[in-house]
């Protein structure tokens, strides 16, 4: 009556990355009253925004290795974990220490989530249909924006700023007992999968990453160090966007702060859309005879390619307006490359989703401190606000350029031995 039970999985998985996502946005929104009535210094607050990336960078490799050990049974107890710390945030107002430690345990617990929640795609998603699976989570990463910004404005408005992580800490607490509840993180151990739909999933999926095996190989890999960088490259445009598109609107545009909301949230909605649409489209091509190389790198890079003129000439142009339209195409294209980042590590090695995702990830958060922090020298020495952005667009350029030249969707290891056929215990998704 509702459905496969997969399509139940992703959208839990869905909904999960939903509250991570805000869990992460809510004390920047709510920063500005939390600095008022705390009498802290942006300085101060710089560093508490800091100390979430030191968890999450710290925790990268070693949650990683748990991933791979554990896969998506991980996951309902790592929302436990940041939620906790979430709901106890208003206690680090008695001290900025104590702050700084629990907004380090909110980054270290959300570490492996990503990976955690890619080995349960893995588990429940037809090879097919992965890449649609896997980019909800980056398509949470801009709706959670998208609804963070006018909901913790107005609970911290109606109710005050401890509220704000009252609330998101209760609602992931509440997600992850759902889970319990309700999801397993392999079909087999669901009760209430069909045997038609288990048949029609262990007939076309990756490996399970219950099986462990040495990270060595993995690490040493050109093409991992490929997607790596390939991505770090691609996530510096990603948090230059997160972190100085509102301030190029207002005081490189001139547009008001109302004015900025609104427009900041069509640029985002653009990304939502070609985030959604690369997800379909890769996997239209896997479905219509393409190889996966075409499905997983060729179409990104395409698509990426494509975005680096639109973000140019939309920080070029005079035109308010244009400006805008040109960003919007820029998103577009640039968030629809993110299905090859999401689905290749499952391809390359489905049983080490941790190592490879845990590699491009803290690398990835190096690029986001990287540009958030460079992207303000530049406009500081030069006054120039385009520059940051032509930046992030030679590095997509570069970004395509090693993703096509240097990765590839073929299995690291022993051919035939990633995937699995009718044999192979790992879920999928109708």
């Amino acid at each position: 009556m509702l459905g496969p039970v997969r399509y139940r999985i992703v959208g839990l998985i869905f909904l999960l990355a939903l509250i991570n996502h805000i869990d992460r946005a809510n004390i920047s929104i709510a920063a500005p009253v939390m600095i008022r009535e705390l009498g802290w210094s942006e300085a101060q607050f710089g560093v508490i925004f800091s100390a979430f990336l030191w968890g999450y960078m710290a925790f990268q490799l070693p949650g990683g290795y748990l991933t791979d050990r554990y896969g998506g049974r991980l996951i309902p107890w790592l929302c436990l974990g940041w939620s906790v710390a979430t709901l106890l945030t208003p206690l680090g107002a008695t001290g900025f220490t104590l702050m700084l430690v629990l907004r380090c345990l909110v980054g270290g617990f959300e570490a492996p989530i990503v990976p955690a929640m890619s080995a349960a795609n893995a588990a429940w998603v037809p090879r097919h249909e992965l890449a649609r699976a896997q980019t909800v989570i980056p398509a949470a990463l801009n709706g959670g924006i998208m609804i963070g910004y006018p909901l913790v404005t107005a609970i911290t408005l109606q109710f005050g700023w401890p509220w704000v992580f009252y609330i998101c800490g209760g609602v992931g607490v509440v997600w992850a007992f759902l889970w319990l509840w309700l999801a397993k993180s392999v079909p087999e151990e669901h009760s209430s999968v069909s045997a038609e739909e288990l048949a029609y999933i262990q007939a076309e999926r990756v490996r399970p990453t219950s099986e462990h095996e040495g990270w060595g190989e993995v690490l040493r890999s050109p093409r991992v160090w490929a997607l790596t960088i390939s991505y770090a490259l691609w996530v510096y445009n990603m948090w230059l966007m997160a972190s100085w598109l509102p301030s190029y609107l207002v005081r490189g545009r001139g547009f008001s702060v109302g004015e900025m909301g609104l427009l900041g949230g069509m640029i985002t909605g653009a990304a939502l859309v070609g985030t959604i649409a690369g997800g379909w489209f890769s996997d239209k091509l896997l479905q219509l005879g393409y190889s996966a190389d075409h499905a997983r790198k060729t179409f990104p890079v395409i698509s990426m390619l494509m975005g680096v003129p639109f973000m140019i000439a939309g920080v070029s142009v005079e035109s308010g307006s244009l400006c805008i339209a040109l960003l919007m195409c820029a998103r577009l294209f640039n968030d629809a490359a993110l299905c090859g980042y999401m689905s290749l590590p499952t391809e390359m090695s489905p049983r080490h989703i941790g190592a490879i995702w845990g590699s491009m990830s803290t690398f990835g958060s190096l690029a986001g401190m990287a540009a958030a922090t460079f992207s303000g020298y530049q406009v500081t020495a030069t006054g120039n606000w385009a520059l940051p952005f032509y930046t992030a667009a030679g590095g997509i350029f570069v970004a395509a350029l090693i993703m096509a030249l240097g990765v590839s969707a073929r299995p690291l290891f022993a051919s035939g031995a990633e995937r699995s056929g009718a044999a192979s215990p790992v879920p999928a998704m109708h």
